[in-house]
C-alpha cells in the first residue's frame, strides 16, 4: 500500500504517494511529504482516543472525547469515500469492506485501518 500504512506500527511515519503502472494516488491536500501520526486502537500514546467496535457491521464510535471531530474515511485503492465529522462521536461505515480512517484531534491525525464486513 505504502510507507505509513502498511508497515509495523511507529507512531511518526512518512506518508508519500502511491503509485504504481495505470496510478498516482495521494490524499488529497496533503503534500507526500507530510508527517502523519500512525496509531491503532491499541497503541495511542498519551491521547486515549480508541475507536470501537472494530470490525464492525454499522458505525464505529470514538469513545472518551466529548465533541465531534473530522473525519475521512479512504478504501484500500488510496480513494475518499466519505469524510464529514463524527455526530456523538459515531461515524457509519456505509459500505463492507476495509478502511483506512483518518480523524483529526487536537491538531493531530490519527489514522486506523477499519473492517466493516
Amino acid at each position: 500500500m505504502g510507507y505509513g500504512l502498511q508497515d509495523p506500527p511507529t507512531l511518526i511515519t512518512k506518508l508519500r504517494c502511491f503509485k504504481s503502472n495505470n496510478k498516482v494516488i495521494n490524499f488529497q491536500s496533503y503534500p507526500c511529504d507530510s508527517t502523519w501520526l500512525y496509531t491503532n486502537a491499541t497503541n495511542l500514546g498519551d491521547n486515549q482516543l480508541s475507536i470501537v467496535p472494530n470490525p464492525t457491521s454499522d458505525y464505529i464510535q470514538i469513545l472518551e472525547i466529548e465533541k465531534d471531530l473530522p473525519f475521512e474515511l479512504y478504501n484500500m485503492q488510496g480513494e475518499k469515500v466519505n469524510s464529514g465529522i463524527s455526530k456523538n462521536g459515531k461515524i457509519h461505515i456505509l459500505d463492507k469492506g476495509v478502511f483506512i480512517l483518518k480523524v483529526k484531534f487536537e491538531n493531530r491525525y490519527f489514522i486506523n485501518r477499519i473492517l466493516r464486513f
